[in-house]
Order: structure tokens, then C-alpha cells, then sequence
């Protein structure tokens, strides 16, 4: 290998020894105002000096184990903070604020009278900022990435309700169900017939009570004639026993 030589620090003993070995000299000009030199492998080995550093000795930190340890999250109940916000465990991957949320998924429409319809869903895996619910012909309700659900009001048999995630990327896919107003009807039949067999039993219970009531009556009068009358007969032979006399 050529390489350009810089003046090194010169050993007069050098040539002498090279030449006694038989090697070429490590100085070589190659033409005139130029000079090069061919590096040995006998130069390299008596030039060479290596160090040896011994490698850093690393110790391994103490080890978390409850951060291996996969959260114990659902994504169907509300919650406090999102599974990110948690140190103390692995939370499922899920897409960030960059990319659109994934739809949430609408577990259940309840009635609940005047008060409206409940609407249940289950969180995406996805970071969620709100959550917006749609109806037929009401206006979209919004509601905070913690919660699991919300009312509508107004709510007519075959009314399509949607929910959809949102965050900082926009608007994800939403997910439907229809409504079906005969599951309040059936409610409320169902109430109507069970406060009518209440009535009734109550009802019932009293013309019992009634009923004892006026037996006890009849029964506490009846003995005290039959009482009365034995005082009456045990009188009436003691006057027939003194007349006898």
C-alpha cells in the first residue's frame, strides 16, 4: 500500500538493520520532488503500539416489574385518565393524535322515559380528545374522551343513533344502532301490570284484614252473652229454690 510520507522522527539504526534483514527500505522516492514510501509489514510491527482499555463495566438498573405487566383497562367503562397517561403498566397499541380514531362501538340503546334514551358505547384503540353523538333529528351531543355514555331526547321507533371519536387528525368512522321504541312500550306495560297486581294484592290483604277484624268482633260478643245468659239461669234456679222453702 502507498500512502504520502510525512518526515518521521529518523533511527539512524533503522537502514542498517533493514538491509541486514533483507527488507527494502521503507523510503522510496518515487520521482523527483515527490516522495513516497511503502509501508512494511516489519516497519508496522515495530512502529505499532497497542493499548488495551478494558470495557466499561455496566450494571443493569433494578428491574419494574409491574411496568411489564399489561393494564388492566376496559374500553367499556369510563375512566379517570387514558391508558397512556399509566406508568405503571403496558397499555395495547393503540394509534395517536396524528391518525384519525377508529370507530367506537355502540353497545346498547335504554330507555329511560322522560328523561331520554341512554346510549352505551365502547371505546376504540385509538387516542380519543371527544366523543359525538348523533340522533335522527336532534342536535349532536359531545361529550368528553372519559365518558362511556349519554341521553338523547326525542327519540322516535326506528331512529338510527351513531357515535363517532374524534381528535386532533379529525373525524373517525362512526358506529350505528337503530332505536326501537317498542322495547319502552314494553317498559311500561310492564309497569303498569305490575303496579296493577299490587294494587290488587294490597286490596285483597285488606278485605282479609277486614273480615278478621269483624270475625273477632262477632265471636268477642257472642261470648259475652252466652256469659250473660248463664249468670241469668243460676239466678233464676236460686229464686225457684228459695220459693221451695
Amino acid at each position: 500500500m502507498w500512502a504520502s510520507c510525512a518526515t518521521p522522527p529518523w533511527n539512524a539504526a533503522l537502514p542498517q538493520q533493514m538491509e541486514a534483514t533483507g527488507l527494502v527500505s521503507p523510503y522510496q522516492p518515487r520521482s523527483r520532488g515527490q516522495t513516497t514510501c511503502r509501508l512494511s509489514s516489519w516497519y508496522r510491527t515495530t512502529t505499532t503500539v497497542t493499548s488495551k482499555t478494558p470495557p466499561l463495566e455496566t450494571k443493569p438498573g433494578p428491574k419494574n416489574e409491574s411496568a411489564q405487566q399489561p393494564c388492566d383497562y376496559d374500553v367499556c367503562l369510563e375512566q379517570k385518565e387514558p391508558c397512556l397517561a399509566r406508568k405503571d403498566c403496558l397499555c395495547r397499541g393503540i394509534t395517536l393524535e396524528d391518525v384519525a380514531p377508529e370507530a367506537p362501538t355502540v353497545t346498547s340503546l335504554t330507555p329511560g322515559g322522560s328523561e331520554g334514551v341512554t346510549v352505551r358505547w365502547c371505546a376504540p384503540y385509538s387516542l380519543v380528545t371527544t366523543y359525538t353523538i348523533k340522533g335522527a333529528e336532534q342536535e349532536p351531543v359531545r361529550v368528553g374522551s372519559h365518558l362511556r355514555s349519554s341521553k338523547l331526547k326525542g327519540l322516535n321507533d326506528g331512529d338510527k343513533v351513531c357515535v363517532l371519536a374524534e381528535n386532533a387528525a379529525g373525524e373517525g368512522p362512526e358506529s350505528c344502532m337503530m332505536y326501537l321504541a317498542e322495547k319502552d312500550n314494553a317498559y311500561l306495560t310492564a309497569g303498569l301490570i305490575g303496579g296493577a297486581l299490587g294494587l290488587g294484592l294490597l286490596a285483597v290483604l285488606a278485605v282479609l284484614l277486614w273480615k278478621y277484624t269483624q270475625r273477632r268482633k262477632s265471636g268477642a260478643r257472642l261470648s259475652t252473652q252466652d256469659r250473660d245468659d248463664s249468670h241469668q239461669g243460676l239466678s233464676d234456679s236460686n229464686r225457684v229454690s228459695l220459693d221451695v222453702l
